[in-house]
């Protein structure tokens, strides 16, 4: 029980009220001085256990994850952060696409982008260390739903991942199916792996509502897939009164 406690207290979530700041949002955008990035979705980083509080997909060999977020503020433009923070090996991700969710684990035709970084197609990650996408442009609707898939051509233990995601997570076949619109389910989850934040692009007046807690402002006990943490709420309430 102590044990239990202890996990769910590390569990320190960041979810989007209505504006999330990440380490991201001071940069401001070069040439476009009224916009800054602001997190529109962040989720922390936990070490990856072998026992029940550990995660559920616990390697990805050659295989494709993709992962749904439920943004609070729209955007025309995005980065994303992946984590290999917790890890103790180098973190490969052959591909990586952002797009938005037509709901389980497929994709809206024609909205699938290419994440890169440094201008290049993969990269590999340190152990202990994040990586942040480049700018990509893709309108993005506030409230909305949006699907990151990444593809590991190696073999890969989730050394880092989130336990409470009260979303579906997709494990793919073998192969890299980032840009199919339908997803080729082998096995789900309800975990985050390697994925900690999504960030867009938005005017100074925004100001921002950073939501921490334990299992409960996760969203535990509430309905899968139905964006029913209290902070979705809350993200809800203060887009309908601006």
């Amino acid at each position: 029980m102590k044990k239990a406690l202890w996990m769910f207290s590390r569990t320190l979530i960041v979810l989007a009220a209505a504006l999330l700041l990440m380490p991201l949002a001071v940069a401001q955008d070069q040439g476009n001085n009224d916009r800054y990035w602001v997190g529109t979705w962040t989720t922390s980083p936990q070490v990856a256990t072998n026992d029940f509080f550990g995660p559920a997909i616990q390697e990805v060999d050659g295989a494709t994850l993709r992962q749904i977020v439920h943004i609070s503020i729209g955007g025309d433009t995005a980065s994303v952060r992946f984590s290999n923070e917790m890890g103790e090996a180098p973190l490969k991700i052959g591909a990586a696409r952002i797009a938005l969710s037509a709901g389980g684990g497929s994709i809206v035709p024609g909205t699938s982008r290419e994440l890169t970084f440094g201008g290049m197609p993969s990269i590999t990650i340190p152990p202990g260390a994040p990586a942040i996408s480049d700018p990509v442009s893709l309108p993005l609707p506030p409230l909305g739903d949006v699907a990151i898939s990444i593809y590991l051509p190696d073999p890969t233990p989730t050394s880092t991942f989130h336990l409470t995601g009260m979303q579906t997570t997709y494990l793919s076949a073998y192969g890299d199916f980032t840009d199919e619109v339908s997803f080729p389910v082998s096995m789900t989850s309800i975990n985050y792996y390697f994925l900690t934040g999504v960030s867009v692009l938005a005017p100074k007046r925004y100001e921002a509502v950073v939501a921490f807690g334990d299992s409960i402002t996760d969203g535990l006990a509430s309905t899968v897939d139905a964006n029913r943490r209290w902070p979705d709420i809350l993200a809800a309430r203060l887009q309908s009164r601006p």
